[in-house]
């Protein structure tokens, strides 16, 4: 007797160093009053977006190659034979209570980079065993996906203070969502974007 599991898709992920992301936290600490701001509120609450410099789209496309490449190899995803690269990117610097809902990209792939996480997993669990509530149902970064029987099943990833310097790389159609924080008042920040086909216009949130 044997079980067989049917295929799917799923992630990359990695961590960087410090080194490696080194012009994307200069340019994060350069945010201000002046910088361009994006605006994702069809698909969430969160109101400190913006958009990343040049010098940050050039890093973060030459990290995010290899896990484009290695993606496409270990999935089987097939990738058409055009150029393909990182066409926009922002920063999200995200408060208690703020939330993106299930929603999809635009780009061939899309990926999350956690810059800094204030929370711990333990931290949440003790905010929400204060107030009476269990579950995990806070702090996530959540998959969405039809499985071989057709339900909607999700696939959390428990997102917490371990998680800084990671990066996660998938389909941009991959249906996902942020769940909210509640056991700080500091701000996490991350950093998302879309990797395309370069002879398409720029995408952003479908």
């Amino acid at each position: 007797m044997k079980t067989v599991q049917f295929p799917n898709l799923g992630y990359v992920i990695t961590e960087f160093s410090v080194e490696d992301i080194q012009p994307i936290l200069d340019d994060i600490a350069q945010i201000d009053s002046s910088t361009p701001t994006i605006d994702h509120s069809h698909v969430g609450n969160i109101v400190h977006e913006y958009r990343l410099r040049d010098s940050s789209l050039d890093c973060l496309g030459e990290l995010l190659g290899p896990l484009v490449n290695a993606y496409a190899k270990d999935n089987h995803y097939t990738v058409q034979n055009r150029p393909i690269g990182l066409t926009n990117a922002w920063v999200n610097l995200q408060q208690s209570g703020e939330y993106f809902s299930a929603h999809t990209h635009k780009g061939v792939f899309s990926f999350a980079l956690w810059i800094t996480v204030p929370f711990t997993q333990a931290d949440e669990l003790e905010w929400r065993e204060s107030r009476g509530k269990s579950g995990g149902e806070s702090a996530n970064f959540t998959f969405h996906y039809t499985d071989a029987l057709g339900r909607i099943t999700p696939y959390c990833i428990p997102v917490d203070s371990s998680y800084e310097r990671t990066c996660i790389v998938f389909p941009g159609e991959m249906m996902h969502s942020v769940t909210p924080y509640f056991s700080t008042d500091e701000r996490r920040i991350t950093v998302s974007g879309n990797i395309e086909y370069l002879d398409t216009p720029g995408a952003d949130f479908r």
